[in-house]
């Protein structure tokens, strides 16, 4: 639905980046990348995620140094040549807009404009600032809350209500049973202040799933209801498992990111967060003993390029705040248009108007003049009272 006005004049090509999809894919034994929900529960879930890492390298028989953005760019250009495009326009989402910028940082004259959405600016590694990029995306929700008169008034202080909430799970998690979705069978549990944290994150991921979230605190916080919580940690980890490629996630964080991180501040920064420290340590425990890949040596460095680029930023994004747009947009010349979307997390292409704005820039080849008037429309759903959805 995305790309529906863009399909009716250009042709669209999708390629599995090496190690994904069927283009010799790096899975696992074990699905869930360290700090997913499932792999939170663990007694010592730091210690469980390097064992994880372990176990997954010892399960691959590829060369894991050369699945990394700098071997996938190549690939990618030798799709193009393969095809016969003297240039492309390049869409990329999340660590996709980490290749599409690399790409062009190594073939400028192959590219022909960038959309870039939910971008990772070059320089920023990916963790770093992970927690209080949640938290700020968390606190934006439940202040949208606050001032909106239907929701602040059902539930009046939904936020220190939901910091005394992390804090009791910390000290005293809960157990429960509740119904398993996709068999309906009974499934017993444990939820603590982890499993909260990451369930609260990747459902901030989507102005839909920011929706749900006042409703679900308050019905846990007034009524023990945690089961909902408990069945969005189980889908969660089953919808991560199905998406990631664990191995090929290892190989581009223990190559690209943890090592520009300056941990010990980001561990510090993450103290005070919902999160915690706790996605952070088990990202660097799990990249202990895994091989670091092949890197180009200006990777990190800032680009200094000059093509028509349209960047997509959401407002309450989780993982990539409009700040990283604004760092990309510093180093892509003139020709920049940068949207951000009110109320909206991670991903912006199927949203609104945004195909449409999509086509029209891919269609002008420039972002100059390009309309923004029908993003007044775009605003984020209303927030459910109860689980019969928002005041009619």
């Amino acid at each position: 639905t995305a790309f529906r006005h863009v399909n009716r004049e250009r042709d669209l090509i999708l390629v599995d980046q090496r190690g994904t999809g069927d283009s010799r894919p790096l899975d696992c034994a074990d699905p869930e990348p360290p700090g997913t929900p499932a792999a939170s529960g663990d007694p010592d879930p730091v210690a469980e995620a390097r064992e994880a890492a372990r176990r997954c390298l010892a399960s691959l028989d590829e060369d894991t140094t050369l699945f990394t953005t700098s071997v996938a760019v190549q690939d990618l250009d030798a799709v193009r040549r393969a095809l016969g495009l003297a240039t492309m326009n390049l869409y990329g989402v999340s660590y996709g807009t980490r290749v599409a910028l690399h790409y062009a940082r190594r073939f400028p004259a192959s590219v022909r404009s960038l959309i870039l959405d939910a971008v990772v600016p070059p320089g920023t590694p990916l963790g770093a600032d992970i927690a209080p990029v949640a938290q700020r995306a968390l606190d934006d929700i439940l202040q949208r809350c606050l001032d909106d008169s239907d929701c602040g008034g059902a539930f009046p202080g939904i936020d220190t209500r939901t910091a005394a909430l992390l804090a009791r799970l910390q000290r005293e998690p809960v157990r429960i049973r509740y119904e398993d979705i996709a068999d309906g069978r009974p499934r017993d549990t444990e939820l603590g202040r982890a499993e909260l944290a990451v369930t609260l994150r990747l459902l901030s991921y989507s102005a839909w799933g920011a929706s749900l979230l006042p409703s679900m605190l308050d019905d846990a916080i007034e009524t023990a209801h945690f089961a909902p919580f408990a069945r969005q940690t189980d889908l969660q980890s089953r919808a991560l498992a199905e998406a990631l490629a664990t191995g090929l996630h290892y190989s581009v964080i223990c190559t690209e990111d943890l090592p520009f991180t300056n941990a010990p501040a980001a561990l510090a920064a993450a103290r005070s967060t919902f999160l915690g420290e706790l996605p952070l340590a088990a990202q660097i425990a799990a990249c202990e003993d895994w091989p670091r890949g092949r890197i180009d040596a200006d990777f990190h460095r800032p680009l200094a390029l000059d093509m028509p680029t349209l960047i997509l930023s959401g407002d309450a994004d989780p993982v990539t705040p409009p700040a990283y747009g604004e760092r990309a947009a510093a180093m892509l010349g003139e020709d920049v248009v940068h949207v951000i979307n009110t109320g909206q997390g991670h991903t912006q292409a199927s949203l609104g108007c945004v195909p449409s704005l999509m086509a029209t820039f891919l269609r002008a080849g420039t972002g100059a003049d390009l309309s923004l008037d029908c993003l007044a429309r775009l605003t984020p759903p209303p927030f459910f009272l109860d689980a019969n959805g928002p005041r009619p």
